[in-house]
């Protein structure tokens, strides 16, 4: 949705504590647009804003279009769009959308206590959610199933029906041992449930325990969470939760495109009649500026259709529809060549001279791959922290360097080599 880049002096991938993925802008409490006090507090939290631009790309105004349940978050992603300027092709949009991702990500060395803190803060915002829902267990039960997905069927099934008492068993275990690492908790769990196949979850009463905090940061309740001062227009567009995500695979990607590496993103703006037929499609939002993958992607959602929004009292006037082309999934990149990564690079640095090979998403991609296997290694031995790959930015220009010299490779034994020497050293 995003169809915004930072300002000159702030780049993506420059700017401490802030990097855009998949058009989506997520912040972590290293920037300064994270309210430390928040972020101390376990506040998280998602923003898509609406943004009227003027003419030199500049932002005029930010309305909140969906309100992450706290007013401080709110601002903070406000003023963060408003220090942004327009760096698409062409000239700047009047409207456009914005995505903006408040979370806490270092989870390899989370502590429980700090787990607690935003279980506490997330019941308070999100009231009859399941704790599953915290970005953490998310994360958790991502990277489980990611692992689960791994295995042959026997034992893909006994770590699947073992993931929700996992979960159940990570907050249980880390309300009584908030000095505990949440990762070690979670391992222990899962290894736990799994052996023993037990199925279903705790009694309500065990879910809705006390949660501890260490004494020298108490949790602290978050107080009142009002709906946001920054009202919404009733006539504002909707945007879409989620991606449109299209694969080679799937007739909707021109296989002459995917062959020559183009991917990246689309937005359409897209005009509903009162019965939820399409009335008009506009791009706002072209990340490399490919005109053919935006009629694809135009073409794609005129196929469609939104004939499901015509119960909606009223319809909606206007969606807003973000397109993804990706050639690459965790599952393809197992036998992905050089040969075809290095496709992929010169079609990306075409697209985006000044950019570095992580922000690319196939690094992304290979980095969930890499995330699974760290995480089967901890899994084997639950006192041993998760180790996730560190200095990206290195290892991604490595790679690509050696996939450069050696085409006939596969690209995850490139990245897990160079990922492996970084961590070495």
């Amino acid at each position: 949705m995003l169809s915004l880049s930072l300002s000159a002096h702030s780049q993506p991938g420059t700017k401490s504590g802030e990097r855009i993925i998949d058009g989506a802008l997520y912040i972590d409490p290293a920037s300064p647009f994270y309210p430390a006090d928040l972020a101390e507090r376990g506040a998280q939290g998602t923003v898509i804003l609406l943004l009227e631009m003027n003419p030199d790309g500049t932002v005029k105004t930010a309305h909140v279009r969906t309100t992450s349940r706290s007013d401080e978050l709110d601002a903070a992603a406000v003023r963060k769009a408003l220090t942004m300027t327009y760096q698409g092709r062409g000239d700047s949009p009047p409207l456009t959308s914005l995505h903006i991702e408040f979370q806490r990500r270092v989870l390899d060395s989370k502590t429980c206590a700090e787990f607690n803190r935003e279980l506490l803060w997330f019941r308070n915002a999100y009231p009859g959610r399941p704790d599953a829902h915290v970005y953490a267990l998310q994360v958790a039960g991502n990277v489980a199933r990611l692992e689960a997905g791994s295995r042959h069927a026997e034992v893909r099934g006994r770590l699947l029906d073992a993931l929700p008492v996992a979960l159940d068993d990570t907050v249980h275990g880390c309300a009584n041992s908030p000095e505990a690492r949440f990762w070690q908790v979670f391992n222990q769990a899962l290894k736990d449930a799994t052996y023993s196949r037990r199925k279903g979850s705790y009694p309500p009463e065990w879910r809705d325990d006390k949660v501890a905090c260490a004494a020298s940061t108490p949790c602290g309740a978050p107080g009142k969470l009002p709906r946001s001062i920054l009202r919404i227009k009733p006539d504002d567009p909707i945007a879409l939760p989620g991606v449109i995500r299209i694969t080679p695979d799937m007739p909707a990607y021109p296989q002459e495109l995917a062959a020559a590496g183009i991917q990246g993103q689309v937005t359409l703006h897209v005009g509903l009649t009162k019965t939820a037929e399409i009335a008009a499609v506009e791009v706002t939002y072209n990340q490399y500026g490919n005109a053919d993958l935006a009629r694809a992607a135009i073409a794609h959602i005129r196929k469609l259709g939104f004939a499901r929004f015509a119960s909606l009292d009223p319809v909606p006037a206007m969606l807003i529809v973000p397109v993804e082309f990706r050639k690459d999934t965790t599952e393809t990149l197992t036998t992905k060549t050089c040969a075809d990564f290095n496709v992929d690079l010169a079609a990306w640095r075409a697209a985006s001279p000044k950019g570095r090979p992580v922000q690319m998403r196939v690094f992304e991609i290979g980095a969930e791959v890499l995330a699974r296997e760290a995480f089967d290694s901890a899994l084997k031995d639950s006192a041993s922290p998760l180790r996730l790959p560190r200095g990206k930015f290195e290892i991604a220009d490595k790679a690509a360097a050696a996939c450069l010299a050696q085409p006939q490779s596969l690209f995850m034994a490139i990245l897990r080599k160079e990922a492996g020497s970084a961590e070495a050293q």
